[in-house]
C-alpha cells in the first residue's frame, strides 16, 4: 500500500482536506464524550450532556488540527501547543463544575 500523494487527497476531499480532518475532530470527539457521559454520569441531565459534547468537540478539533499542523513544514510550533491545549482541556475538564 502506498501512500497517497497531496494532489491525490485534494481529489478525494473535494479541495478541503483540512475542514474534513477539523470536521470529523468535531464529530468524533463529541460522539465518543457524548456516550461516554450517557453511559457513564451518575446523574444524567441535558446541560451536562450538552457540556459533555461540547468539550469533547473542542478537544476533538484541537487534535485533530494539532495532527493535521505537525504534518506541515514549520506547523509543529503551532500543532504541538493545539495537542497540549486539548491534554488539559481533557485531563482537568473545566466544563464538569457547570454541569453540577
Amino acid at each position: 500500500m502506498r501512500e497517497l500523494t497531496y494532489q491525490e487527497v485534494d481529489e478525494l476531499s473535494g479541495g478541503n482536506p483540512i475542514a474534513i480532518g477539523l470536521g470529523l475532530g468535531i464529530a468524533v470527539g463529541g460522539v465518543t464524550a457524548g456516550l461516554d457521559y450517557a453511559l457513564n454520569s451518575s446523574s444524567f441531565s441535558a446541560l451536562g450532556l450538552g457540556l459533555t459534547v461540547t468539550q469533547g468537540g473542542l478537544v476533538g478539533v484541537l487534535t485533530a488540527g494539532g495532527t493535521i499542523l505537525l504534518a506541515v513544514p514549520g506547523g509543529a510550533a503551532a500543532g504541538v501547543p493545539a495537542l497540549g491545549l486539548a491534554a488539559i482541556i481533557e485531563v482537568t475538564d473545566p466544563l464538569a463544575s457547570l454541569a453540577d
